[in-house]
This record gives C-alpha cells, sequence and structure tokens, in this order.
C-alpha cells in the first residue's frame, strides 16, 4: 500500500516537473474565532488551528495584467479548520480559488530573495456544527453548513535553497452565507501563519521591458501617454473615464430562525477613473429594494412603511484589474433610509468579469461593517 502511495506521488511529481512551473505549498494557521458580536465570546474557547495545502502554477506573462503584477502565483487551496469548540463549531473545511500578488520586485542583486505578497482567495466553505434550537442554540454564528469563503493572506516569502521557499505572515479567514440562512454572524479567524513553496521551475519575476502604455482621452480623442507600465501597443489603449451599471438581486432571511426569505433588488451607476493599469476609482450611486426592511420596520413601529425597503446611497469605489477580471471595494453611505436601525454606513467586496464585449457578470457581497447584509448576483454593463 505505501509503495502504491509512494508511486503515485512520484508520477504526479514527474508530471508537475514536466509542466512547469507549478508550484505547491503547504501553510500551518494558528488563531481565534473573533467575538464580533457580544453573544460569540462564548463559541471561543480556545485557540483555532488550520493547515492549507496549495497546488497552483506561476503566471508567464502571456496577458498584460500578469506583468503589470510581477507575474504573480494562481492556484487551488484546501484549507482545513479546527475551531477548538467541538461541541458548537466543530470543524470547517474550504476549497478556493486563488492569486498570489508580489508587492514587490525581484531584487537578485541581494544573496537571500525577500518578497512580501498578498494572497487573495474566494470560494466555498463547509461547516460541520450549525445552529439548531434543540441541540446547539449558543451557536449564533452561522445558520448553514454551506457557505461563502473569503481569504487573505499578508506575508513574506524568503528563498531558502535551490526552489524552496520560506512563507511567514499574517491571515484572515471569513465563513459567511451573506444572510441567505439565519443567523449570520459569520465566522472570521485572524491568524498567523507559517509554511513553505516548492517552485518546480526558478522563480524570475522581473518585467525586463520599461515600456509605455496609453489612455484615450474621452474629451479630444487623443492619446495620452504614460510611462513605467507595460505595453506600448496603441492597438492596446485603454479608456481613462468610463461608465458602470450594475443590476443585481439575492435573497435573504431576517429572525425568527427558520423564518421566510425575502428579495432584494440594486441598481448602480459609477463613474471610473482609470488611474493606471492596476488601479481603477470611481464614485458611484445606487437605488436598493430590501423588502425584509420593511418587515423589521412594522416589527419595531408596529406601523408599516411602503419606503422603508428603499434606500439610496452614494460610494467611493476602488477596482482592482486583472484583465476581464475586476475586483471592487465599495465604502457608502446612505442618502434616503427609513430604517434607521441600520448603520449609515454600508460596504460591498466583489468582482465583475468579462463575458461577452461590453457585459460581464457581477457577484457581490453587501455589508454594514462586520454584519452581512445580502449577497448580490447581477449583471454589469461598461461603456
Amino acid at each position: 500500500m505505501h509503495l502504491r502511495l509512494l508511486l503515485y506521488f512520484s508520477i504526479i511529481i514527474s508530471c508537475l516537473q514536466a509542466q512547469k512551473p507549478f508550484v505547491v505549498s503547504g501553510n500551518f494557521h494558528y488563531g481565534w474565532v473573533m467575538a464580533h458580536h457580544p453573544y460569540m465570546a462564548i463559541l471561543n474557547q480556545g485557540h483555532t488551528k488550520a493547515f492549507e495545502l496549495n497546488i497552483g502554477k506561476q503566471t508567464q506573462g502571456d496577458a498584460l495584467w500578469q506583468k503589470a503584477y510581477y507575474l504573480p502565483d494562481f492556484g487551488f487551496s484546501l484549507m482545513a479548520f479546527d475551531f477548538a469548540n467541538p461541541s458548537m463549531l466543530g470543524t470547517g473545511i474550504s476549497l478556493f480559488p486563488n492569486i498570489d500578488f508580489p508587492l514587490t520586485k525581484d531584487k537578485n542583486r541581494h544573496k537571500f530573495h525577500i518578497e512580501w505578497r498578498l494572497k487573495l482567495g474566494y470560494g466555498i466553505g463547509y461547516l460541520s456544527k450549525i445552529f439548531d434550537r434543540e441541540n446547539n442554540y449558543k451557536n449564533i454564528a452561522i445558520g448553514s453548513h454551506l457557505n461563502a469563503f473569503i481569504y487573505l493572506n499578508n506575508h513574506l516569502v524568503i528563498k531558502l535553497k535551490n526552489h524552496w521557499m520560506l512563507s511567514a505572515g499574517i491571515s484572515f479567514s471569513h465563513f459567511s452565507n451573506g444572510a441567505f440562512k439565519t443567523p449570520n454572524l459569520g465566522i472570521n479567524v485572524p491568524a498567523a501563519n507559517i509554511g513553505l513553496i516548492y517552485y518546480f521551475k526558478n522563480i524570475d519575476r522581473r518585467v525586463r521591458d520599461s515600456v509605455s502604455y496609453y489612455f484615450e482621452d474621452d474629451l479630444t480623442g487623443s492619446l495620452k501617454k504614460e510611462y513605467n507600465a507595460v505595453s506600448s501597443d496603441t492597438s492596446l489603449a485603454i479608456k481613462k473615464i468610463e461608465n458602470l451599471l450594475i443590476t443585481s438581486g439575492g435573497l435573504k432571511e431576517i429572525t425568527p430562525y427558520y423564518g421566510s426569505k425575502y428579495g432584494t433588488f440594486n441598481i448602480r451607476y459609477a463613474k471610473i477613473y482609470r488611474h493606471s493599469f492596476k488601479s481603477t476609482f470611481g464614485i458611484g450611486g445606487e437605488i436598493n429594494y430590501n423588502r425584509a426592511n420593511s418587515i423589521l420596520y412594522q416589527r419595531i413601529y408596529e406601523k408599516s412603511n411602503p419606503l422603508s425597503a428603499w434606500q439610496a446611497g452614494i460610494s467611493i469605489q476602488y477596482f482592482l484589474m486583472m484583465g476581464k477580471t475586476e475586483l471592487f471595494f465599495h465604502f457608502g453611505t446612505y442618502l434616503f433610509n427609513e430604517y434607521k436601525e441600520l448603520s449609515m454606513f454600508y460596504h460591498r467586496i466583489g468582482g465583475i468579469h468579462k463575458i461577452y464585449k461590453n457585459w460581464y457578470f457581477n457577484l457581490s457581497l453587501r455589508t454594514h461593517f462586520a454584519v452581512a447584509d445580502n449577497i448580490e448576483w447581477g449583471i454589469a454593463y461598461k461603456w
């Protein structure tokens, strides 16, 4: 049996070596479950331990955005959690695609290679223990086994010998179902981590060409040249100012637990400014319809108000550009909101991905600080 496993492992390693430049890594995480709500303090009964296994490959600069980010690693991770509370939280497992961005250029003139990186991941997570009215009523953190999973790891990578590298950093893991099923305070795990990375090909992130790219000036139609980017091909000109329209919807639950699901709808418009090949900033406005808010309003004030389901707000926005995919972060405030129990500030994290010409698919999570409001699925159009 052991010889057979060794043979399988040898075959896998041989295949990876033949299909350079693959990378494998393993990380150990040691942290705790954050009590971001007073009733969650009882859930933290010890330090959370997690192990992460990642298989991926280093990008080769086939796309311009890969060169702009100094050839990041793209991979898939499997992560197992022990929350140190077997009766209430149990264990967790997550599977997620991720991208590991080098934040510093390769410095080959130094004997010891030290690199600062940011790893981002988004996928699915499974939790063995969830809220139950009779058997697990103290777990008010999560009400569903299957959840969305968000992962961030701010880490340093140090070259050891040949293809080996040491990784150490601070990570943040988040399980949530976006209020699709209550309770949904979410499980947040900050942790210190350490691990090893093995590259089947010597890593080289140098971008040799210090060339230029172009912005299309919407006012004059002329091309404005900027330096120190990744392409001098004028056929790849990028618009400096664009318009973005997104419409999305979703479902959510509210207390009491095991209740009905209510629909949400959102339409938002933003004027976005392309600051660089990597970054775009914008300002936008939006209108939201959330049926659950009108139900909560009626419970609290003992009267109905049709306008309590509607909200209007403005937000400042940041986009991280990666070819056909754009990740975004919003920070907004309500201009109109009849349901005053909500915070006056809201946030959004998500992304859009180009599917055809100017059309994009949208997936995002709308929150009020650490409390998820709803997951948004929708379509975007950019011009």
